[in-house]
């Protein structure tokens, strides 16, 4: 990816390492574009939820590309991020990482990541892609009770798993970027199809009795993993149905 960069900026604070890029070198060169911050005012999460991580204690990255022309199942530019963050961890030694879909990344049930995604543009192209990348780097307690008193999972950090422990952020930060490159590149001129087996293969919700919150309700299933268009497949008693992530809520069944 350093080939191909065309900006990386290092910033202390940020209001949003997304919307720097998408309303700064992103609008003004359509090459691939990254920046980090040590801390974010006003980090998001999904469904406009707040992104807590207090100065230093995380890793909150985004990188922004242009797509010259739109491509085939753009719903699933989450999962193939989800998949680029989740090589660039396993190859720093988080092996039980797994997928929640529809955009966190989670050990041992517990979130470590999440990712957010916005693009702007035109049906047919040119569209600008930011990819907004926030990692629990270290987790304190306190910390850890405001996230579920927000209604987010239970969280962990990296420097709980013992396998990279005192892992550099710089290495991890580098390697994200990198392999977020190298989805984003693929999944605009292959399509998703590369990616389909390697999401469900890491799906942490496959097979677990679901509880799905949407907007008229809620109601129980099986988990049946992605569909080739990114929706997610619930196992009811009167069959498969589908969800787009802008819909539901989802969680293992208490």
């Amino acid at each position: 990816s350093r080939a191909a960069m065309q900006g990386l900026d290092v910033l202390w604070v940020s209001n949003s390492t997304s919307q720097h890029l998408s309303k700064g070198r992103l609008a003004s060169a359509p090459g691939f574009h990254a920046c980090v911050a040590e801390y974010q005012t006003a980090g998001r999460g999904r469904r406009g939820r707040q992104w807590f991580a207090p100065f230093g204690d995380g890793i909150c990255i985004s990188v922004g590309m242009q797509f010259p022309m739109s491509v085939q199942n753009l719903a699933c530019l989450g999962m193939v991020a989800g998949v680029g963050v989740l090589r660039a961890l396993k190859r720093s030694g988080a092996s039980k990482v797994q997928l929640k879909w529809p955009n966190d990344i989670v050990s041992g049930g517990r979130k470590l990541a999440g990712i957010l995604i916005d693009v702007q543009g035109e049906t047919d192209g040119p569209l600008k892609i930011v990819v907004g990348v926030g990692i629990n780097y270290r987790i304190s307690n306190a910390v850890a009770k405001d996230i579920i008193a927000a209604g987010g999972l239970k969280p962990t950090a990296l420097q709980e798993m013992s396998a990279i422990d005192g892992l550099n952020r710089n290495v991890v930060t580098g390697r994200v970027i990198d392999d977020l490159y190298q989805v984003l590149k693929e999944f605009y001129e292959l399509g998703f199809g590369d990616f389909f087996q390697e999401w469900n293969d890491a799906d942490y919700l496959a097979s677990k009795e679901v509880t799905v919150v949407t907007d008229s309700g809620s109601f129980s299933g099986i988990a049946s993993g992605i569909a080739m268009d990114g929706q997610l497949q619930i196992k009811t008693a009167s069959g498969i149905q589908k969800f787009l992530s802008g819909d539901v809520s989802v969680r293992p069944a208490s």
